[in-house]
């Protein structure tokens, strides 16, 4: 019924446990594990009533468990797995957030928060997986902590920092993903509840899948540099937009917005690109396949797009096509109007 503050704790040979418990949810000095140096040879568990602040924990090459109602700052190094999961309900005073923290890992890391809480300003190196505002849960049979990556966690926003991983990555926000970048080996995708507004997504060698169900993707960079690598954006919404992105594939480029698409670069080096707008229109857009197709369909109009491809390029728009530069290697299709003699416009 107390806290761990300052010092250190360190085994040579095996596992290290730090457990602070408080009996008074009302009294913030109970419960709290602050600035203490961890070194472990074959993993740690850090558990808190309180807060988990400036921790710093090199633990070998197992794995590393920070379970805690609020987790702050520190840095966490290991060769095995990271699982960080903050515990408190927010309640509007910065409680069961994860921020701040730095982790270097050589397996996999999974983070998640308490109901309506956010993460921010994380700094991730994994060797393998990471996963953001995925379920984490307490499995009373195994006895420890277990990772539903199929299941999203309660992570409300995830806003800032960086995340560097050597196999996949998947981020789950309720509400927005804000200014974060992210370089992975394989698949980079992104869940928002309310919109994804100046993020950074690059992939080696997978695809990235950026989609949010209410708001839009905004201010964006999505690359992929793989030979198969695809790049797919969907603003669900019915008013939902994409506006201002920029998207650079070696493979297939599709979007896909409830309302408009407007002032965004797309550019794929060996495959289509395919833009459509389901109840608006394409304004301002910059669109380029180097070896394949290039297609836009508009609910209302496609204007002052510029569209160059090396095979055809179709315009399909319910109303009109306006201020619009065609180049085609092949043919032009407007709003099923073909001549295959025609190859710019």
């Amino acid at each position: 019924d107390g806290s761990i503050i300052g010092g250190s704790a360190t085994s040579t040979d095996d596992y290290v446990v730090l457990k602070a418990y408080s009996s008074d949810p009302d009294d913030v000095t109970l419960g709290n594990v602050l600035n203490v140096v961890v070194n472990s040879a074959a993993g740690t568990l850090i558990y808190a009533d309180g807060e988990v602040v400036g921790t710093i924990a090199d633990v070998g090459d197992d794995d590393l468990f920070i379970i805690a109602p609020t987790v702050s700052g520190g840095e966490y190094v290991t060769l095995g797995d990271v699982i960080i999961r903050s515990t408190a309900d927010n309640a509007g005073n910065g409680e069961g957030d994860v921020v701040g923290i730095s982790v270097d890992a050589g397996g996999n890391v999974y983070v998640d928060t308490g109901t309506g809480a956010d993460v921010e300003g994380v700094m991730i190196d994994a060797g393998g997986s990471v996963g953001v505002g995925v379920a984490i849960a307490y499995d009373d049979t195994l006895e420890t902590w277990v990772v539903d990556t199929a299941t999203q966690g309660n992570t409300m926003n995830i806003i800032g920092g960086s995340i560097h991983s050597g196999d996949d990555v998947l981020l789950n926000a309720r509400e927005q993903i804000d200014g974060i970048h992210v370089t992975a080996v394989n698949d980079i995708d992104a869940n928002a509840g309310t919109g994804i507004v100046n993020i950074g997504l690059v992939s080696i060698a997978g695809d990235i899948t950026a989609t949010t169900l209410l708001g839009n993707i905004v201010d964006s960079t999505f690359v992929t540099k793989g030979a198969d690598g695809t790049v797919i954006l969907e603003a669900v919404a019915d008013d939902g937009e994409i506006d201002g992105d920029e998207v650079v594939s070696v493979s297939d480029i599709t979007v896909t917005a409830g309302s408009f698409i407007i002032d965004g670069m797309y550019v794929s080096e060996a495959g289509s690109v395919a833009l459509t707008s389901q109840n608006q229109s394409i304004i301002e857009t910059d669109v380029v396949s180097k070896t394949s197709f290039a297609v836009l369909n508009a609910a209302q109009y496609i204007n002052d797009a510029d569209v160059t491809a090396a095979d055809y390029v179709a315009l399909n728009a319910d109303l009109d096509v306006t201020n619009t530069s065609v180049l085609a290697g092949s043919y032009v299709t407007v709003n099923g109007w073909n001549n295959t003699q025609v190859r710019s416009v």
